[in-house]
């Protein structure tokens, strides 16, 4: 059984992989260095916008191709540009003839990674555990939760480099908007239900990272040491995955400004209208959305039109 298991969540290219980085080097702690994706590989149906996906027929069928899918990876912008892959073959065997449970398939996860299942409190950052906290919270009445958000501009911003650069366009930013809108009204709902559920601002970690950093350690009852401090993925130092394909060797607050040169007009209007929650209340400020009808760059005539329409719906 695990033992107050720590759960980073967050909306894509919002700080989670940051956090979880400066939680690597923390004693009694194993994080995993990829997303686990516990639900959505094991076939659970997922809404959160940036992950959707129906149940799967074959759970078992529907995680081994994730998990080799995960091993062809070559993404440079993924969780963790260079994962070595999972040991497949350990992981069948951990595995077994076990139920899927959450707790066998960490298990076995963590031996395909390591050789071994160790005994310490397991760190877990998956995306679309957003939505599953309820469960999660249940399943682990001890768990802790920490909910990384980021200002709605830099990470709307961030999130259309990601598939710009995917795409080889301008994308269609319903997915984006409606992302960053699933997490931020999300927060409410499982902080009424998760008792140890804290929100962490990805500005505070880099512009104050001490002081954040000692919060985090309160909050998930772990003694702060000075390795909290410097992100690393199983003790190597981490360069991160920013879409700005800079690799950075601390904790840096050059991206926290590098959106302004970056944000189009449209995407200042579609964060106001669709993404309210983050400046009523977590402290962001509103940006004047100026012009929307200009199109953006490298935005073709129906991916105009189709963006066009989100700034009239009911978000």
């Amino acid at each position: 059984m695990l033992s107050k298991p720590v759960f980073i969540v967050g909306a894509h290219k919002s700080g989670t992989s940051l956090l979880r980085s400066l939680l690597d080097g923390a004693p009694g702690l194993f994080v995993f260095p990829k997303e686990p994706h516990y639900f959505s590989y094991v076939g659970w149906p997922v809404s959160y916008p940036l992950r959707r996906q129906a149940a799967a027929e074959d759970p078992r069928e529907h995680l081994r191709r994730s998990l080799e899918a995960d091993n062809r990876d070559t993404n440079p912008y993924s969780d963790l540009p260079d994962f070595a892959g999972w040991d497949l073959g350990r992981f069948w065997t951990a595995l077994g003839d076990d139920d899927l449970d959450y707790p066998n398939y960490i298990r076995a996860l963590r031996v395909a990674l390591t050789g071994s299942n160790g005994r310490e409190r397991v760190v877990d950052k998956s995306t679309e555990n957003i939505e599953f906290v309820p469960i999660l919270a249940q399943w682990f009445p001890d768990a802790s939760f920490l909910h990384v958000i980021r200002n709605p501009y830099a990470n709307l911003v961030s999130i259309r480099r990601y598939k710009m650069k995917r795409l080889g366009r301008y994308p269609v930013m319903y997915e984006p908007a409606a992302g960053l809108r699933f997490s931020v009204d999300a927060i409410a709902r499982n902080q009424r239900i998760a008792e140890n559920y804290s929100v962490v601002r990805y500005e505070d970690v880099v512009q104050q990272t001490e002081h954040t950093m000692r919060r985090v350690a309160e909050h998930i009852g772990i003694d702060f040491v000075d390795e909290l401090l410097r992100p690393t993925v199983l003790g190597e130092l981490w360069g991160g995955n920013s879409t700005t394909d800079r690799v950075f060797s601390r904790v840096s607050i050059d991206p926290l400004e590098r959106w302004k040169a970056d944000i189009t007009l449209f995407e200042r209007a579609l964060a106001v209208e669709a993404l309210r929650p983050y400046f009523d209340g977590f402290g962001y400020e509103r940006e004047p959305a100026g012009r929307t009808l200009l199109p953006s760059k490298h935005e073709g005539p129906r991916t105009y039109f189709v963006n066009r329409a989100l700034l009239r719906l009911p978000w």
